[in-house]
């Protein structure tokens, strides 16, 4: 089972480029998560696009995240559409419009997370809070999905704090799918001026078998040389 990052490229101060494509898991159907084209931008205009996470698992189930776009030192926008599930029925997650004016207005909105599975499916995001100029700590707490059997996606304290460090952390997305199927990304790290530094650890999957995606320190720093 191969998991493929591809052309990771980093130019600073000028145009700066990371791509991830095409990385296709094939589970008792086929499985298919794209990450295409996370342009960033440094100094000028910055673009993070993700397209097309489509995951089939035992019938269609299709993650869409688009148009993550994130402008620095002008506007930031960061936009997450259509986040559409379907698991065993229809399950539809959709996050609108996160829009990040930094030095200026700075709004997160997330709008209409609707779950449809055989039941009720409860989403919560408690306590995003933004502080512009100061610290800046958005913390989204217990997302529980039960599907047939118990899902947890947890997302924990994602913290930023602008002109200073900034510190992403995304812990635990627990999902269990006719078996378990466990998901962890842990301590996406950014600090902007300074160091940035995103690091994805352990996405682990099991689904009917056992699959295992580990995408570990994807370190970028900034106005420094660039490391990966």
């Amino acid at each position: 089972r191969v998991s493929t990052i591809v052309a990771q490229q980093d130019q600073v101060n000028t145009n700066r480029v990371s791509t991830i494509g095409a990385q296709q898991d094939q589970v008792n159907t086929n499985r298919v998560s794209t990450i295409v084209a996370q342009q960033d931008q440094v100094n000028t205009n910055r673009v993070s696009t993700i397209v097309a996470q489509q995951d089939q698992v035992n019938t269609n189930r299709v993650s869409t995240i688009v148009a993550q776009q994130d402008q620095v030192n002008t506007n930031r926008v960061s936009t997450i559409v259509a986040q559409q599930d379907q698991v065993n029925t229809n399950r539809v997650s959709t996050i609108v419009a996160q829009q990040d004016q930094v030095n200026t207005n700075r709004v997160s909105t997330i709008v209409a997370q609707q779950d449809q599975v055989n039941t009720n499916r409860v989403s919560t995001i408690v306590a995003q809070q933004d502080q512009v100029n100061t610290n800046r700590a958005s913390t989204i707490v217990a997302q529980q999905d039960q599907v047939n059997t118990n899902r947890a996606s947890t997302i924990v304290a994602q913290q930023d704090q602008v002109n200073t460090n900034r510190a992403s952390t995304i812990v635990a997305q627990q999902d269990q799918v006719n078996t378990n199927r466990a998901s962890t990304i842990v301590a996406q790290q950014d600090q902007v001026n300074t160091n940035r530094v995103s690091t994805i650890v352990a996405q682990q999957d099991q689904v009917n078998t056992n699959r295992v995606s580990t995408i570990v320190a994807q370190q970028d720093q900034v106005n420094t040389p660039g490391t990966l």
